[in-house]
């Protein structure tokens, strides 16, 4: 059981990963919605 929370732990790599990849494809997101956007 501690393993299990250790391998999810806020700390490890793997969350690190997620958090990053999801900021990146969220940013890639914004970006996309601001081209379509028409500038004023």
């Amino acid at each position: 059981m501690l393993e299990a929370r250790q391998r999810f732990d806020l700390e490890s790599p793997q969350y690190f990963y997620l958090q990053t990849a999801f900021h990146h494809a969220r940013q890639k997101i914004y970006n996309r919605l601001l081209l379509l956007v028409p500038h004023r």
